[in-house]
């Protein structure tokens, strides 16, 4: 990853599009991370262009909806994560963990600068274990990662969300300290299409468009980057209520894509590593949706 900084220019002018992937390290497991609440801003773009690559084969697991029956508390309390309970607003619903189904369901991006040529890594392009980078590269551009759950049912108009929390395993991170943040958007979209090149870079003109609101991960402070581990984000409900509202409800087997990249765009280019689907469901970025139908 330092070799990358140095060696840009040269290697683009040399090469072409080739460029020098990030470092690798271990995988292996580690425990949970707490969620918490986030806070909400616009998101910033840079620059992109328009080199694509194949995708290739999945093997996530399909998204699954998780429910049982309970009688409600009497003292209102919300009911636990995957519990279906019966209240003045109807049934809870619990969708998930949903995890990509397909190679193009997750990957990451960047744009031109500093002497590279823009650049797309679909799951499974960049190599076997699944490794993926996300933060700030080239300077003060987002290195963005995209993350794309199919819904198993529908969420319709009206419908109150309760919580929503996305998991993504970790395990690398470059130039990564206590005081950096994520941020987190979900693409502006009633059914997200799959990424299919640098053309879908988030920016002015591109047909991605992601949320006017966001979520900085954590709330406040800094992100201690679990790695290897999961790695959780604070509540996206807000996310989620205001794409539901905007468009009517989602229907059932419509797609909702997620995009993280960091929360300040300062020049010093960090970046955290995370796993995407083609390492296996273990790892796999993880949506778990609650809500209330109306």
């Amino acid at each position: 990853m330092r070799l990358r900084s140095t060696l840009a220019p040269l290697l683009t002018i040399s090469l072409g599009c080739f460029t020098v992937p990030p470092p690798l390290s271990a995988i292996g497991t580690s425990s949970s991370t707490t969620a918490e609440s986030g806070t909400s801003t616009s998101p910033t773009n840079d620059t992109w262009g328009d080199e694509t690559t194949d995708d290739g084969d999945s093997t996530a697991a399909p998204a699954t909806t998780t429910t049982a029956d309970v009688e409600g508390t009497s003292d209102g309390a919300e009911p636990t994560s995957g519990v279906e309970t019966t209240g003045s607003k109807g049934d809870v619903v619990v969708l998930g963990p949903l995890v990509p189904q397909e190679n193009l369901d997750d990957g990451a991006m960047y744009p031109a600068g500093d002497g590279y040529l823009p650049h797309w890594y679909p799951s499974g392009e960049e190599n076997a274990e699944g490794c993926q980078y996300l933060g700030q590269f080239p300077t003060s551009a987002q290195y963005y990662g995209y993350m794309r759950f199919q819904l198993p049912e529908a969420v319709p108009a009206g419908a109150v969300v309760d919580s929503v929390v996305l998991e993504i395993f970790g395990h690398d991170e470059y130039s990564w300290n206590g005081a950096y943040a994520l941020r987190v958007w979900v693409q502006d979209t009633s059914d997200a299409a799959a990424v299919g090149g640098t053309f879908d870079y988030p920016q002015d003109g591109s047909s991605v468009v992601l949320s006017t609101e966001s979520v900085r991960w954590p709330e406040e402070g800094g992100l201690v980057w679990q790695q290897p581990g999961p790695n959780a984000t604070p509540d996206l409900a807000a996310l989620l209520q205001a794409l539901i509202d905007a468009h009517g409800g989602l229907a059932a087997g419509a797609y909702v894509q997620l995009w993280v990249g960091e929360d300040v765009l300062d020049g010093s280019g960090e970046e955290v590593g995370w796993l995407d689907s083609i390492a296996g469901d273990e790892t796999a970025p993880r949506l778990t949706l609650q809500f209330h139908p109306p």
